[in-house]
């Protein structure tokens, strides 16, 4: 910088930057690189480049001088650098560029190859029948097969890090909620309190429920003045105290969230940060997988094994083989996943119920004797009942979202399959030899034509009732309501409220597409004496092609 180092005045008054407004410090002298004078001279250099790189000037605003910034050189250096400084130079700069190549070729090795391959094997090992054979799958995986587990690997890495997102925020979400349910049990036994006192003879009458109200006092509050036995406040605001786990994960959240990317990913930073960090994230895909499929897995295959021996049901139990048998054929000859069946999902979802079923039976039993015997309504049982509390309703929302956006559709479409089969070039044995040869491609057909036909459905809803009063469909959701809030109705409403639902979405959808689809043909059929070979094209043709293959 064209800069003169500032001379010592005779003023009294401490010299400071005109821009931080302090004075000279150890490492950062006072300069003066303009004309002007007096006390806004001086400021200090890395002060004065921010303030140029903000203003975008590179002249004084106030004396219009040209600053000029030049290279600082040691005493004594060259004026020009000879070849073999310039080699050495080059030199270094080519072996820096190097190791950051390679510092970055690892990382996405590790992040792109080893830990997809790491979290395939992992969902591989899930769905084996014994531990015995994870070291023979592990061996026998050549180069495709193993660059085919890392494509799969980072779609499962995808749908983990999307799961564990989901349940993140779900979990903030019921901490945010107001939690009523620890009270209410002391309010219940209040109210007893209050109504067994209100029928004795003397008793104070009813009391208007708007004066409480309008006091905005809880019911608690009002019945400790009136000397009743309640839970004191003073035992309420101590084990609100408490730290909660979520509190917890949160502070520690808060804390890697400070942490760059680079050092996360390992482009900075030690190498072993790199490998700590992709371990974690390979134990985390693996505590999730065996979370979320393989204690389901192991419940349904107890289940169907513990209900064919002991109640002898083993045709309703059987579902699971006979779906796994209806895979087989689509897994012959091809390179897909063996562990991936249908077999193995509806044993995971026979799990699912299980599991849903006993947490709503403890939930209901934990309730019953906390309200049936106040001494066991101890800290530790409300907080188990909170962790039943939340795993419920995550298991509704779970239930809630898979019959929507999966059976839903899916019984849509196959009941659109099922109005056609008998109009067009295919028959009933078809479409069963087409869903035995590509269960997967076949699921997936019918799926994206009830989705399609629930699309349909819900834009011409919307458009009746732009049209007709909103009373007269007050059955159906409207889907222009400015203010909505679908997840917080499906975490705090019942689980009985969204049945209803869905049964009167069943009693809707399935009359209209006999209606629409089926006697629309009918109708065609009597009048025309012939049928459309077009309209069943698209699943017949697929359905012959595999089918001679």
């Amino acid at each position: 910088m064209d800069s003169l180092l500032r001379d010592a005045d005779g003023t009294d008054e401490p010299d400071e930057c005109r821009i931080c407004r302090s004075g000279p410090e150890m490492n950062r002298p006072l300069f003066f690189p303009c004309r002007c004078s007096g006390s806004i001279r001086f400021t200090h250099e890395d002060c004065l480049v921010q303030w140029l790189k903000q203003s975008g000037s590179s002249k004084c605003e106030l004396c219009h001088y040209q600053f000029k910034f030049e290279r600082e050189y040691r005493p004594g250096a060259p004026r020009k650098l000879s070849a073999g400084d310039m080699l050495v130079g080059l030199m270094g700069r080519l072996k820096h560029m190097v190791r950051a190549a390679a510092r970055i070729l690892l990382v996405l090795t590790v992040w792109t190859f080893l830990l997809p391959v790491g979290t395939c094997w992992t969902w591989h090992a899930v769905f084996l029948e014994s531990p015995t054979e994870i070291l023979p799958l592990v061996t026998s995986r050549g180069l495709l097969e193993v660059s085919i587990d890392a494509f799969y690997g980072c779609i499962l890495s995808a749908g983990i890090v999307l799961v564990f997102f989901g349940v993140s925020s779900f979990c903030e979400y019921l901490s945010n909620l107001p939690d009523m349910g620890e009270l209410q049990p002391d309010n219940n036994r209040a109210e007893v309190r209050e109504r067994v006192q209100y029928d004795e003879p003397g008793g104070a009458g009813v009391v208007d429920d708007d004066f409480a109200e309008d006091r905005d006092v809880p019911a608690g509050g009002y019945l400790a003045d009136t000397g009743m036995p309640v839970q004191a406040e003073a035992e309420i605001v101590a084990e609100n105290d408490e730290p909660d786990f979520e509190d917890i994960l949160e502070g520690d959240m808060d804390e890697a969230a400070f942490e760059p990317l680079e050092e996360v990913v390992g482009l900075r930073g030690p190498l072993r940060n790199l490998f700590d960090n992709a371990g974690t994230v390979l134990v985390s895909n693996a505590i999730l997988l065996v979370v979320f499929a393989l204690v389901p897995l192991l419940v349904g295959r107890l289940t169907q094994r513990v209900g064919s021996l002991s109640f002898g049901y083993p045709q309703l139990l059987n579902l699971t083989s006979t779906a796994q048998a209806m895979s087989e054929p689509a897994t012959e000859g091809s390179e897909a996943p063996e562990s991936v069946k249908v077999g193995n999902l509806a044993t995971i979802l026979v799990g699912y119920s299980v599991l849903g079923f006993l947490v709503s039976c403890s939930a209901t039993i934990a309730t019953y004797l906390g309200n049936r015997y106040p001494r066991l309504n101890t800290p530790i049982v409300r907080h188990v009942m909170r962790f039943l509390q939340h795993v419920g309703t995550f298991l509704k929302v779970v239930l809630f979202i898979l019959f929507e956006f999966a059976v839903f559709p899916l019984g849509c479409g196959w009941m659109l399959d099922a109005c056609i089969v008998g109009f067009a070039d295919s028959s009933f044995a078809e479409h069963v030899k087409f869903l035995h040869a590509c269960p997967w491609t076949s699921t997936v057909m019918h799926w994206v034509l009830g989705i399609i036909y629930m699309i349909s459905v819900s834009l011409s809803v919307s458009v009746i009732h732009e049209v007709l009063r909103p009373e007269l469909l007050w059955f159906v959701r409207n889907h222009d309501d400015p203010d909505p809030h679908p997840f917080r109705e499906i975490v705090e409403k019942p689980l009985s409220c969204h049945a209803r639902r869905m049964c009167l979405s069943v009693l809707i959808y399935v009359p209209m597409i006999l209606l629409l689809v089926r006697s629309v043909l009918v109708l065609k059929i009597s009048f025309l004496g012939q049928s459309d070979g077009g309209l069943r094209s698209g699943l017949s043709t697929g359905s012959r092609a595999n089918a001679s293959q």
